[in-house]
């Protein structure tokens, strides 16, 4: 509180002061006080005289257009001296104000303008078209030319009671629609009695008024100064950012300064010293350590931080006064103690009073709620319940969750809707947000619960960072586990650049962006999948966590993974790669590329040309070459599986996986991988099937045992293209001219490869381009003579096997399949760049039956999630081609 001392001027707000009305309570500070300035804006200032003159032309206006009684009228002007005006001539008149925001939608003002009956709309010029649109054939608009010419100013004579209403204020209802709040004048001003009171408000002070007409926060700031002889400092937000607030203030040389949290931040985000300012008011939303912080460094010693608790529908209940001495010891601010006439009590969903300490809703018991909710008697009878001790008494629930301290101090703990469920734990929004806030590198936070369900339900952090770069999501998290259990650290934070809020400048969570399925930012930078393996993880980890673009070294709680989703995870990771895995692997976080050295730690590569994978009594033998040569080919065990049970698959792994030197063609490997399955079975029918240089391999090896006299009865092939036929005249070249100059069969392949490449950079650039890259060649003309000269290559069998990802893609591209009378199952996803058309377009030159089969997918997916589809073709060509159902 204050000493008395603080304002030589103050007068205290008497009890019995009000039992009046708002305009005799005026008209007294109009008296004492009329040369005194009472509003400033820029360069308009009127002092108490001049506002009293012009209160009163808006009521003669008023009164000229409406006669006397009680109505709504309805104030659509800019924030500044004449809003002012007007809500006093409003009040005079006998009426009560409705204030309109130009900012909000149309059809919102005029579901409030039809719901209040107005019939008289006060407006500015400026806003003379949204006016109109308003108004309909009963309806009048008052413009300024007007209230300018009207009435001789004299003072009116008061016949205002103080159970008559004084205004109406619209908030949003659980239906979506507005619901109207309505007062009378004994309430507001013992409400103004209240804040004069308790921050002893005097004629020297200058008030902030930031909050539009609109909102019931202006309500106190407003009548706070005009009803105590002080001077009302109105700021229209919306063309004043927070970083001239901080200067405003200070050339303005203000005393009191009241907003919601957020504003005050963003205000102090660049501020220096404000020195004048002897009160900082906090109300609307959830004030937090970082507020009391920027007010000790931004403010004197001796000024005083004042969070407060208040309802549109009960006005100030509680406050809580702070010096910047005061050593704060959580993470949010409470909203303190009791005021003047208003009792609180914590009750429970039976709306009965529970013991102290214990969290429930804030119930506020007194003889000065507002009167109700306009022309909705259920829901005022829902929401304030009469007392049967005292017919004056009514107690108002509030919705929003509280804890009484044994010392009386109420800590807010936000909306009734705040406290939540998470995988079966309780999880208060505002204790997370609160410890979000309690990092300096965070200015502002919201959490939300997203999903439909306890089973998708999470916890999303929205951030508004307090320095650039700013956190990421890896920072937060690894900060918040000092400070919170794991199962309240959100699942995803989303960067924002301000956080969405309404006209009023609370808090919109309805606005707040869905989080999608991107991937966060992370301290780690993102690394693409290298192999099969890896892609196979990166599948599961993207389907369990919902999230797009995994790099192989995100750890998985950083993706906002959690115990259960790791459960889930590993799951799936063991049933792809028929292992058991311990779920501890995980525990100090975990990563694609980590996963994937424990699954080929426990899967060594094979040293047998053929794994037999699963077999079915009386089944034909399916030969599949899975073409992974740096993952294992793992996708193969969930492919058998879902072929089904009355399968006999072998997979055969490429040759070089198994340490070994791989030969230097797809000719060479097919006749070893052919002298192994003839070892397991020395004669035909065979079903061959690959993917990829797989495919091709087989689709050689078929050739191989039709030559043989052998009988391949299916020959499957999914994504392996013959597209190299259209290099059949380079290869033919290449081998006559280089042959004739005696180079060797793997030289002769790798000058091929670089005409290849060549020809292909000149195939995929337009005119322009492929006219730049000639004449970029032509420069280089002499030395690339050289290097297809040269006859000091390294053969490409005598490539190392560590470098097997460039010798299997020199073979492919050096491979030239020759003609197969046999039949050819194709199998092609959608969506590739060579389209099923064409590739077997290409096929169709070489082999005369070839039945394509399209996949709704994709060629990675097809191995990994959607490897049903995959394995569904396979089983229906072998069935087919075997004869069996």
């Amino acid at each position: 509180m204050f000493s008395p001392t603080d304002d030589p001027l103050f007068q205290e707000f008497a009890k019995e002061q009000v039992e009046q009305s708002i305009p005799e309570r005026f008209a007294a500070q109009v008296a004492r006080h009329p040369e005194r300035l009472a509003v400033s804006l820029g360069g308009v200032a009127l002092t108490y005289r001049e506002l009293n003159r012009r209160a009163n032309g808006f009521a003669d206006a008023i009164l000229a257009r409406r006669g006397a009684g009680s109505e709504a009228v309805a104030l659509l002007l800019p924030q500044g001296p004449d809003l002012i005006a007007a809500i006093l001539g409003v009040l005079k008149a006998g009426k009560f104000y409705l204030g309109l925001d130009a900012g909000y939608p149309a059809s919102r003002l005029k579901e409030m303008v039809d719901d209040a009956h107005v019939r008289l709309i006060v407006a500015s010029l400026d806003h003379r078209g949204l006016a109109e649109s308003l108004v309909s054939e009963r309806r009048a608009v008052l413009l300024e030319d007007d209230w300018a010419n009207a009435g001789s100013r004299e003072d009116r004579a008061a016949v205002v009671s103080p159970t008559d209403l004084a205004y109406i204020f619209y908030t949003s209802g659980s239906s979506g629609r507005p619901k109207g709040v309505i007062d009378n004048h004994r309430n507001v001003l013992h409400n103004i009695m209240r804040y004069t009171n308790s921050l002893r408000i005097g004629p020297a002070d200058r008030m902030t008024l930031l909050q539009s007409a609109s909102f019931s926060g202006s309500v106190s700031s407003l009548f706070g100064a005009i009803l105590n002889g002080a001077c009302a400092y109105p700021v229209d937000m919306r063309a004043k950012n927070p970083a001239q607030l901080a200067c405003w203030l200070k050339d303005e040389k203000i005393t009191i300064y009241h907003s919601v949290p957020v504003i005050f931040r963003q205000m102090l985000a660049h501020g220096d010293l404000l020195p004048d300012v002897r009160v900082v008011r906090l109300e609307g939303d959830q004030a937090a350590k970082v507020d009391f912080q920027l007010f000790t460094k931004h403010f004197c010693r001796d000024a005083r931080l004042v969070n407060g608790l208040g309802t549109t529908e009960t006005g100030l209940v509680r406050q809580f006064f702070a010096l910047a001495t005061w050593a704060m010891p959580g993470t949010l601010l409470p909203v303190g103690y009791p005021v003047q006439d208003m009792e609180i009590l914590i009750v429970d969903d039976a709306h009965k009073p529970i013991p102290r300490g214990e969290v429930g809703e804030i119930a506020v018991r007194s003889r000065y709620l507002a009167v109700g909710y306009w022309e909705n008697p259920s829901l005022t009878a829902q929401r304030f319940l009469a007392d049967e001790s005292d017919a004056q008494m009514r107690t108002y629930l509030t919705g929003d969750l509280g804890r009484l301290r044994a010392d009386d101090c109420l800590e807010h703990l936000g909306r009734n809707d705040s406290r939540v469920k998470v995988r079966g734990q309780t999880v208060e929004l505002t204790g997370v947000e609160a410890s979000l806030l309690d990092l300096p590198t965070v200015m502002d936070a919201a959490v939300v619960l997203r999903g439909s369900s306890s089973d998708n339900s999470r916890l999303v952090a929205y951030y508004v960072a307090a320095c650039n770069p700013g956190p990421n999501t890896s920072d937060l998290r690894r900060e918040l586990k000092r400070r919170l259990p794991v199962y309240m650290i959100p699942a995803a934070f989303i960067r924002l650049s301000t956080l969405p809020r309404n006209e009023n400048g609370k808090l919109d969570r309805t606005a707040l962006p869905d989080p999608g399925n991107r991937r966060p930012e992370l301290s780690t930078p993102y690394l693409p999948t290298r192999n099969m393996v890896e892609i196979q993880l990166q599948c599961i980890w993207e389907r369990v966590l919902g999230v797009e673009s995994i790099g192989v070294c995100d750890d998985f709680f950083d993706l906002g993974g959690d115990s259960l989703a790791a459960i889930t995870m590993l799951a799936q990771v063991n049933d792809e790669f028929a292992l058991e895995l311990p779920a501890s692997l995980l525990l100090s976080g975990g990563t694609i590329r980590s996963l994937a050295a424990s699954i080929s730690a426990e899967h060594p590569r094979p040293a047998v040309p053929v794994i037999p994978i699963q077999s079915a009594e009386g089944a034909p033998s399916f030969f599949f070459l899975h073409g992974d040569y740096t993952g294992g080919g793992f996708y193969s065990l969930k492919l058998a599986r879902e072929m089904g049970a009355d399968v006999s698959f072998y997979a055969l792994p490429p040759c070089g996986t198994d340490g070994g030197n791989a030969p230097a063609s797809f000719e060479e490997m097919a006749d070893r991988h052919l002298a192994a399955v003839r070892a397991v079975q020395p004669d035909g029918p065979y079903y061959l099937g690959g993917t990829c240089n797989g495919g091709l391999i087989a689709y050689e090896m078929a050739r191989r045992l039709e030559a043989d006299g052998q009988s391949v009865r299916l020959l499957a092939l999914f994504m392996a293209s013959a597209g190299n036929l259209r290099f059949r005249r380079l290869q033919q070249l290449v081998n006559k001219v280089y042959g004739w100059l005696g180079y060797a069969p793997d030289h002769r392949r790798r000058i091929f490869v670089r005409l290849r490449e060549i020809a292909l950079n000149f195939s995929g650039r337009g005119s322009i381009g492929a006219v730049r890259y000639a004449l970029y060649k032509s420069i280089r003309l002499p030395g690339e003579v050289k290097r297809l000269m040269s006859r000091t290559q390294v053969p490409l069998a005598d490539l190392p096997h560590v470098d097997l990802r460039a010798h299997y893609l020199l073979a492919e591209y050096a491979y030239m399949p020759q003609p197969y009378s046999g039949p050819v199952v194709l199998l092609w996803p959608e969506g590739e760049s060579e389209t099923a058309e064409q590739a077997a377009r290409w096929w169709r030159q070489l082999v005369p039956d070839v039945e394509l089969r399209m996949l709704p997918s994709t060629h990675f997916a097809c191995l990994t999630a959607d490897v049903k589809l995959l394995a569904g073709e396979l089983a229906g060509a072998l069935r087919a081609a075997s004869g069996s159902r």
